[in-house]
């Protein structure tokens, strides 16, 4: 008796584990096969990308002469100059007005 009870026991654990198994394993390929199609998609995007920032790389290494490159290092230096006589303006404003708060 106790004999059959195991087996009964065995069984259900034994279906019990494999129905849940086969379905799963039924609906499995159709979604990897889905997300599959979406990683292809992304990866070709991916690529066109890349091969579009390529050629914007290119354009840019041909385009820029020197002439331009000195032009926009000056104005660089002309806007560090600015901002180093506006932040010293700033600091003798701030002095200023530490005097008058003290007094």
């Amino acid at each position: 008796m106790t004999n059959l009870i195991e087996i009964c026991i065995i069984l259900f654990i034994i279906v019990s584990l494999g129905y849940p198994v086969r379905k799963g394993g039924a609906a499995n390929p159709v979604g990897t096969g889905k997300l599959r199609d979406e990683v292809h998609q992304v990866a070709l995007r991916l690529r066109s990308v890349e091969i579009e920032l390529g050629d914007v790389q290119e354009h840019m290494k041909t385009s820029a002469t020197t002439a331009d490159i000195k032009a926009v290092e000056e104005r660089i230096a002309g806007h560090h100059q600015l901002a180093l006589r506006t932040a010293a303006s700033v600091d003798r404003i701030e002095k200023i007005l530490i005097e008058k708060a003290f007094k």
